[in-house]
């Protein structure tokens, strides 16, 4: 990525992106995804016989800055041997602060609608008359990324739809539409205003159903109805309009064998798997997104410990089972017969809800699926909402979980996290704020939590059926998470429990779980 050091403000400088086989130690740029010993960016590329280059797409995104002719993407031809041609771009930043900025420049790669890596850079745009004479003049080169690829992956699937979204602390953010289906495009989007606040208040009131007494019948009877109006004020009122543009043209396209859909996000709060979408003219409207499609999102950060992106792939050696015994009040009826259920499926290993047995397993993580069944909640503290587990003998909270995991570690298991919290169950919970970058961030595969507070029954049940459904795929030789997932969300319809539809999914949506035996 060669760009300079510094820019004026208002005038124009020259981006180039390119991949190179060498390195250079004088790199600038952050570079994210596979790396090699010398943070060299490593790709794969399909070893057709007679095929000696392949076409990668760039597609920059600059928040707070205007591209010229609204030029934001390019094709580089990258051959077996040798550099890759540039892709030269031209920017201009857009008025804002009096004084110096740093905005960060994003470089993503894309290969027929898979997403690859990205390369970032932070550049100083300094007042119009601030640019001292000795500093790079825009359009020179300060500094190169450059990545060494070594042979994109044959058996890399690309999802139906991808959306890549970086949001802003202004406000606003920027959105790449991926596709094999479509032609790759980048949106400018706004930050929903007023978005959280409507959120807790609808989970607020989805969570107080489970409060209420009466059979499942009633339940079903207000819930879900409560929960599809709801999915249809979310796509309504907060997806953003380019995404209901891909949506329907790849409905209208595929019909049923359009079936997956990736969420790259730096920002976890839009419920997208809830969303119901529906034409603009109202002839047509669809079930939610998470029951109709597999879903996956992954987080977007620069955090070094972090796959970039998402494996493809799990070989399933065990299923460690974390679940606390709770005493008195704070019993979770549904707890036990969920570890029973999970206690016959093939690798299971159960480990104590003791903070010394969990500080030595996410020292050393397994090889599978780590599962926690037990209670979590949110104490806010000075307006900061601090994220916990409870445990037997102490609160695992999130800093000390970081603080217990070891960076880029030679496993990465999946977690599901089935945390409850029916002693409180007015009180609502958002996990997925805090815990899924937290085991995104420690070099997890992937990772399930619940939008709001769990109920106990739903949350045994749940997995109960989710799990069921991966034995039944490993069987055959492997499953797909999302496709499990899908599954076991279809029983919001049969039970009223919102708990069916609370479960959010960090990973591939191509993500398989394999048995031993297939992956030999």
């Amino acid at each position: 990525m060669e760009l300079p050091d510094e820019a004026q403000a208002g005038q124009e400088f020259a981006l180039q992106v390119s991949l190179a086989m060498e390195t250079s130690p004088s790199v600038a740029a952050i570079v994210s995804g596979e790396k090699g010993a010398q943070g060299q960016l490593l790709m794969t590329l399909p070893a057709t016989p007679g095929q000696d280059r392949w076409t990668i797409e760039v597609v920059v995104s600059a928040p707070g800055f205007a591209f010229r002719n609204g030029v934001n993407s390019a094709s580089i031809v990258l051959p077996k041997h040798g550099d890759s041609t540039p892709a030269l771009f031209h920017l201009r930043s857009l008025p804002g602060a009096d004084g110096p900025r740093r905005p960060r420049i994003h470089a993503t790669f894309w290969h027929r609608g898979a997403y690859l890596a990205k390369i970032a850079r932070s550049v100083t745009i300094e007042p119009a008359t601030a640019l001292s004479a000795g500093t790079v003049a825009p359009g020179t080169t300060a500094a190169t990324a450059r990545g060494e690829v070594t042979s994109i992956d044959p058996a890399l699937r690309a999802p139906d739809l991808t959306l890549y979204i970086l949001e802003g602390a202004d406000g606003r953010g920027e959105m790449i539409v991926a596709s094999p289906y479509l032609q790759t495009s980048k949106h400018a989007i706004l930050v929903p205003a007023g978005l959280a606040a409507w959120l807790d208040q609808s989970y607020a009131r989805f969570v107080s159903e489970l409060a209420r007494d009466g059979d499942a019948v009633l339940l079903q009877d207000r819930t879900i109805p409560l929960l599809r109006g709801f999915g249809r004020d979310v796509y309504r009122r907060f997806a953003p309009p380019a995404f209901k543009e891909a949506y329907w043209r790849l409905h209208d396209r595929l019909g049923d064998r359009f079936q997956t859909i990736q969420i790259f996000s730096n920002n976890p709060q839009l419920p997208w798997e809830l969303m119901r979408p529906a034409r603009a003219d109202g002839s047509a409207e669809k079930d939610f997104l998470s029951l109709d499609h597999q879903v996956a999102r992954w987080h977007v950060t620069e955090d070094a410990g972090q796959l970039d992106r998402a494996p493809q792939t799990l070989v399933l050696k065990e299923l460690v089972v974390i679940a606390p015994g709770y005493e008195g009040a704070a019993a979770l009826p549904s707890q036990r017969a969920e570890v029973r259920k999970l206690s016959g499926l093939a690798g299971f290993r159960s480990v104590p809800g003791r903070f010394a047995d969990l500080k030595a397993l996410f020292a050393n993580f397994p090889d599978g699926i780590i599962h926690f069944a037990g209670h979590g909640a949110i104490q806010t503290r000075a307006g900061v909402a601090e994220h916990f587990v409870r445990l037997e003998d102490h609160d695992l909270d999130l800093s000390t979980f970081r603080g217990m995991t070891v960076r880029r570690g030679a496993r990465h298991p999946f977690i599901f996290f089935n945390a409850c919290d029916i002693g409180q169950i007015q009180r609502v919970v958002n996990f997925v704020d805090g815990w899924a970058p937290a085991a995104l961030e420690a070099g997890a595969s992937g990772y399930v939590g619940g939008l709001w507070t769990l109920g106990d029954r739903g949350a045994a049940d749940f997995a109960g059926v989710f799990y069921d459904e991966v034995q039944r795929g490993l069987r055959g030789g492997s499953i797909t998470v999302a496709a499990a997932l899908q599954h076991a969300r279809r029983r919001f319809y049969q039970t009223g429990d919102p708990t069916f539809l609370a479960y959010v999914y960090y990973g591939d949506a191509n993500f398989r779980l394999t048995s031993r035996a297939s992956s030999r």
